[in-house]
């Protein structure tokens, strides 16, 4: 099921940007923090898959980088991921090995290194194509399948030597790959070794995961999308396998109209995958299979009207409110995600909001002031008239200017309107006060052209309104 009416790759930039800062600002913030709120729902099947690849395709690179940092939901964040693997910059590679360390579950960092080629990095390929000749199958296999799901011809290759060696364990793995990645002939290659292993589920499943992948991409999408972990290959003979090759016996059948399977499955508890010899498991594992099925064929058809990219400024602000989340449809939903990512796409560059080599690195010496330099506008740090927020830097540095965002994007709260910023050196001490627009949710920018410093305070002299106000985010230059 494709989407009935396609988005363009990319948005387009808004005609009608407003000159004022403050319109701009607050427009971005609020845009901002409706992506933020949907991230970690994003490849859920309450849209349609194609939504997702417009969107992350039309997000401006600062705002992808944030969005990678802050995502947890696994396959947004490959999503994202893969996105940065096409602009191929240096920094999206460096960007993409820092997540690497990050990652400890071994089926998204295989995942993340398969990206990581296609992006270009020449010391990880190298290392991988050293290691296609390594006399041990589990690193030659491993090596391959990160090489082809690249759309690398020497890792394919390999796999299909597999298919043809005396050893279950690499046969298998070859076949799961191919399953996954192969293409043209390997359709073929995966059908003979079937017909050789009929009740071997990793033959059964490869083949049926490489006919969903042809025949139901978006279907396959959304199914693969429920193995978050990217553990299938791990657990032989799970509900995986028994999945992919039950949709597998379906479209060898002939069975290629989408609202045909639900049914087709009730066919397959007497007869079913031959390697599910227990009657109680194939049951309720095909049982699953068919109810989840439905879940996706209804989510599909709820967006298949893909949402217009807004034409104007005024009407993306306006797309951005919330609906009552008891009467939101996924079409809702779709129109304010669509919204939000037009506006960051026209707003990013002017508003200079990329992250800048002239930014410092900083610590937070006072608790809590960590929720203001983590790069989000969602969290924020809590201050109370007269509390001191205190900064250190590495080394005696020269600051040029502060950037403070006050915004309060979850908790009510005051705004803060005036601060008193104290900056201390090896000899050097220099104070000064400065106003604040409580009223602008972006970064307000306070020059200070300071002398060498080591330390950072900042004093809150005002609050608009009651209770603490909100620092959400503070970059040093």
């Amino acid at each position: 099921m494709a989407l009935a009416v396609a988005l363009p790759a990319a948005a387009q930039r808004l005609p009608d940007v407003p000159p004022q800062q403050s319109l701009r600002g607050n427009a971005f913030v609020d845009a901002w923090l409706v992506l933020r709120g949907e991230i970690d729902a994003l490849s859920a099947t309450s849209a349609h898959p194609a939504l997702l690849e417009a969107w992350i395709a039309s997000l401006p690179r600062p705002i992808l980088v944030d969005m990678l940092r802050i995502a947890t939901e696994p396959r947004t964040k490959m999503a994202i991921a893969s996105r940065l693997a096409q602009l191929g910059t240096p920094a999206d590679r460096e960007e993409l090995q820092r997540l690497q360390k990050q990652i400890s579950w071994q089926g998204l960092s295989d995942k993340l290194t398969e990206i990581r080629v296609r992006a270009g990095d020449r010391a990880l390929i190298a290392r991988l194509r050293f290691e296609l000749d390594s006399e041990a199958p589990v690193v030659r296999l491993a090596a391959a399948e990160r090489l082809a799901c690249a759309g690398d011809g020497a890792g394919l290759a390999v796999l299909r030597k597999a298919l043809d060696s005396d050893f279950e364990s690499q046969v298998s793995t070859g076949a799961r790959a191919l399953g996954r990645c192969g293409a043209g002939d390997d359709l073929d290659r995966l059908r003979q070794l079937a017909r050789r292993r009929p009740k071997d589920p990793a033959a059964l499943s490869a083949l049926g995961e490489f006919l969903l992948r042809k025949h139901f991409p978006w279907h396959y999408y959304e199914i693969d999308r429920r193995d978050a972990a990217f553990v299938h290959e791990s657990t032989p003979g799970g509900s995986f396998d028994t999945w992919y090759s039950a949709l597998g016996q379906l479209i060898e059948q002939g069975i290629l109209k989408s609202a045909s399977v639900p049914a087709a499955l009730v066919a397959l508890y007497k007869k079913g995958p031959l390697f599910e010899d227990r009657p109680e498991v194939l049951v309720r594992r095909l049982t699953s299979l068919s109810e989840a099925w439905s879940i996706i064929e209804a989510s599909l058809a709820a967006t298949k009207e893909a949402p217009a990219w807004p034409k104007s400024f005024s009407t993306a602000v306006a797309q951005l409110s919330p609906v009552p989340p008891q009467v939101e449809t996924p079409a809702d939903r779709a129109r304010r995600i669509t919204a939000a990512v037009s506006l960051l796409q026209s707003l990013c560059d002017a508003l200079d909001y990329a992250e800048s080599p002239k930014d410092l690195s900083v610590a937070a010496l006072s608790p809590g002031l960590e929720r203001a330099l983590d790069r989000s506008f969602s969290t924020t740090a809590r201050l109370m008239p007269g509390q001191v927020a205190v900064l250190s830097l590495d080394k005696p540095t020269a600051i040029r200017e502060l950037r403070l965002s006050t915004v309060c994007s979850a908790l009510e709260g005051g705004r803060l309107a005036a601060v008193r910023i104290e900056l201390l050196g090896a000899g050097n001490t220099s104070a000064k006060s400065f106003e604040l627009d409580p009223n602008d949710n972006y970064f307000q920018t306070i020059k200070l052209n300071s002398k060498p410093a080591t330390k950072l305070k900042m004093s809150v002299e005002k609050i608009a309104g009651k209770g603490p106000a909100c620092l959400a985010e503070l970059r040093v230059r």
